[in-house]
């Protein structure tokens, strides 16, 4: 007579450790440890969440072989590198080309621009401090940037060099706590600094 022995499950692999297999997988290679902890902080252990983020990085060029590992590298990607030559020219550029750019470039910004208004519906609109105080001038470099204006297209306006529009942008991200154009026009019409049409 044959006995039946119970079968053990096996116990379930940690998530992390699914997802650096994914992640692993996808890229075909190791991977750098500080962009491994991003993605998987980023995908929330989602792995389909976790393979659209790398597979449009890979699109994109942000993620990037470096050193024998992939690694996140924004600066680098194609991306960036268009949206420095729409604003070297935007100046010049007539209203139909400028729509067509819209068109062609929102799917790159439409995911940011879901995760920034996530961000914002998590943030309180009254916790405007003291520090997002902006002086005058940084007002009207803000407003600017709302009203979709480069840094060249500001200094033209405000008879100002690129690198003082530059300085003022930087000190308006510092105080608004954003790190670029979009995200900071989003905090600002949340704040009440500026219109929300803008």
């Amino acid at each position: 007579m044959t006995t039946l022995r119970p079968t053990l499950e096996p116990e379930p692999e940690p998530l992390h450790a699914v997802l650096a297999r994914l992640v692993h997988h996808v890229l075909n290679g190791p991977v750098a440890p500080t962009t491994r902890r991003l993605l998987h902080t980023a995908s929330g252990g989602d792995p389909q969440l976790l393979r659209a983020l790398v597979t449009s990085a890979l699109a994109d060029g942000t993620l990037v072989w470096q050193s024998g590992r992939w690694r996140w590298a924004p600066d680098l990607s194609q991306a960036s590198r268009t949206t420095g030559l729409i604003e070297a020219r935007a100046f010049t550029m007539k209203p139909d080309q400028l729509a067509a750019l819209r068109t062609l470039t929102a799917t790159g910004a439409e995911p940011f621009a879901a995760v920034t208004q996530a961000l914002g519906d998590r943030t309180d609109p009254g916790d405007a401090t003291d520090e997002t105080r902006l002086t005058r001038r940084e007002r009207e470099v803000l407003t600017m940037l709302g009203s979709g204006l480069s840094t060249r297209g500001i200094a033209q306006r405000l008879c100002l060099s690129q690198r003082t529009v530059a300085k003022h942008q930087e000190k308006v991200y510092r105080k608004l706590g954003t790190s670029d154009r979009l995200t900071t026009v989003l905090r600002a019409q949340r704040l009440g600094l500026l219109k929300p049409g803008a």
